[in-house]
């Protein structure tokens, strides 16, 4: 069973939006970024809030959604279900507003 995470903003649920490698590391002036390529990367899921936009990042589980693989974050329609680009401005199949516009 999934757990159900909740915006410590408005209460409302989050919904899964991607993976991500997140940098690790610090560059320097006299080193430059090889210390940032050395240090690696971390593996979080990004989580968002669609009522006030805040965005949480957790641990990646194995488990969470890949998404569709071909970059572009995709959203599901809260009013009609439906799954679209999370660039669009409106829900293809009932026209329902996208949060972030």
């Amino acid at each position: 069973m999934k757990e159900k995470k909740v915006c410590s903003n408005c209460g409302m649920e989050l919904r899964f939006l991607r993976r991500e490698d997140i940098q690790l590391g610090k560059s320097g002036f006299f080193r430059g970024i090889w210390p940032n390529l050395m240090a690696g990367a971390l593996r979080v899921g990004i989580w968002c809030c669609p009522g006030c936009g805040k965005l949480d990042f957790y641990l990646a589980r194995p488990d969470e959604e890949l998404g569709s693989g071909d970059g572009i974050s995709r959203i599901r329609c809260p009013d009609c279900g439906a799954e679209y680009d999370l660039d669009c401005p409106k829900c293809p199949n009932c026209g329902a507003k996208n949060i972030k516009w």
